[in-house]
């Protein structure tokens, strides 16, 4: 784990018990150590247990400043300061600590260059936490600050799993929105959306995040499909297959990195991303994994045949293309009608192939004209009866699925992929 941005000092503990200073001590769940704007008495070297650091703004509001373990130090900078304390701790977890006075600690610095180069590097430390708090705020999002923070909570006091990386703190969404700079009411729908995304979920009363390394690979190739950057994308998107980084997440970050370029929620360097510039280069990070995952096919027995492709007057492909190589990787076979396909086409697709679902997605506003014509090829016909109808995209709705007759609509790559597998389960499939 990474530990460079750690606030603590283990080899203090060593230097002062070999001094024969301070006094060890064990102190229990939920004791306030000290207050802020209480009087620098004594210091707290943490051998064993968990602390959390808060501060009180003039306004009354609370902010966790940091929850911290084994070799935290907690008081020096206010001493060093000659100001009261700083924050608030109090113990997270029962904790054996070393006390020591402040005047005791002075003599050493003095006496022991050790102890002295210790400090300093304990100060640099502290600054570089303050630097990094002061990026997140300025330059990062809510949920890439919440993201920060578990990487961090991950890295201080976390174990390694099979699956990620467990938060051995049973912390609450409350402190993670103080240490985020964010209310909870947004923190918890961030953290519930960091869940769908596959970046974070839950074992128990604790939290498990993917690895740091994933977060950046992906957040790497988000930022180069947005800054229309190929070269970039295509070298996060091979390392991405190197780590095995779950194909879902992989999509998930194109299908996103799109949304917020066509929503105008991102520029790179200054300037505007380009819509048209960010779908090639999310096209060509399709290309490989398709091509990766045809040399490395194990599919099982196909689920059934999914007719799929974009409605008549839509162009638009990636979200179906991202749908399709999910399905095909589920285990689904695919007939890919491609775009701009009128609905006789589709009818006769699922005719030929005898599919069990026919998905069909756009862009653009499916029309009550659009809608009667659907209607009259896949109802009026009874074709409705042999296969099972989903559409998706912001050219449809719940109410004009419904009166296609359609088994459901979805808005996302993830929720489509999800609902033609639960409905895939729920048809008795017929017998080859």
């Amino acid at each position: 784990m990474d530990t460079s941005d750690r606030l603590d000092m283990p080899e203090m503990i060593d230097i002062i018990k070999a001094n024969r200073l301070g006094v060890a001590k064990r102190i229990r769940r939920d004791k306030v150590l000290f207050w802020q704007n209480d009087p620098v008495d004594c210091l707290f070297l943490f051998k064993t247990g968990k602390v959390k650091t808060s501060i009180l703004s003039e306004d009354g509001r609370s902010r966790t400043y940091g929850i911290w373990g084994q070799g935290a130090t907690l008081g020096i900078t206010a001493h060093f300061l000659g100001e009261n304390h700083l924050v608030t701790a109090r113990v997270l977890q029962t904790a054996d600590v070393l006390i020591v006075s402040p005047t005791d600690l002075d003599s050493l610095i003095k006496s022991d260059a050790t102890c002295s180069q210790a400090v300093i590097r304990y100060l640099a430390r502290y600054v570089k936490i303050f630097l990094r708090e002061v990026d997140a705020l300025s330059f990062l999002d809510v949920q890439k600050r919440l993201k920060r923070s578990l990487e961090s909570l991950a890295s201080h006091h976390g174990s390694f799993t099979p699956y990620g990386v467990q938060i051995d703190l049973a912390v609450t969404h409350e402190e993670i929105a103080e240490l985020t700079a964010a209310n909870r009411t947004t923190i918890t729908a961030h953290i519930n959306d960091l869940k769908r995304q596959g970046y974070l979920w839950s074992s128990g009363r604790h939290l498990v995040i993917v690895p740091r390394d994933h977060i950046r690979i992906l957040e790497n190739l988000s930022e180069a499909v947005v800054a229309a950057d190929s070269d970039d994308a295509k070298r996060w998107t091979r390392r991405a297959i190197r780590e095995k980084i779950d194909l879902v997440k992989l999509l998930d970050v194109l299908e996103r990195a799109i949304h917020d370029v066509e929503a105008g929620e991102v520029s790179y360097i200054g300037e505007q991303s380009d819509v048209g510039k960010a779908t090639a280069i999310a096209r060509g990070v399709l290309k490989i994994l398709l091509a990766e995952f045809d040399a490395s096919d194990s599919r099982q027995s196909p689920l059934g045949t999914v007719v799929i492709g974009t409605a008549q007057g839509d162009t638009h492909d990636l979200g179906k293309l991202m749908v399709s190589i999910l399905l095909a990787r589920t285990g689904f076979d695919i007939i890919d009608l491609g775009v701009d396909v009128k609905w006789g086409q589709f009818a006769a697709a699922v005719q030929e192939h005898r599919a069990t679902m026919l998905a069909v997605s756009s862009a653009i506003t499916v029309d009550r004209q659009q809608q009667e014509i659907a209607w009259e090829v896949l109802g009026t016909s009874g074709l409705l009866e042999e296969v099972t109808l989903i559409v998706g995209g912001v050219g449809f709705s719940e109410d004009s699925a419904a009166r296609l007759g359609a088994a459901g609509y979805a808005n996302s790559v993830l929720d489509t992929v999800r609902l033609i597998k639960d409905l895939s389960n729920q048809i008795q499939q017929p017998e080859l």
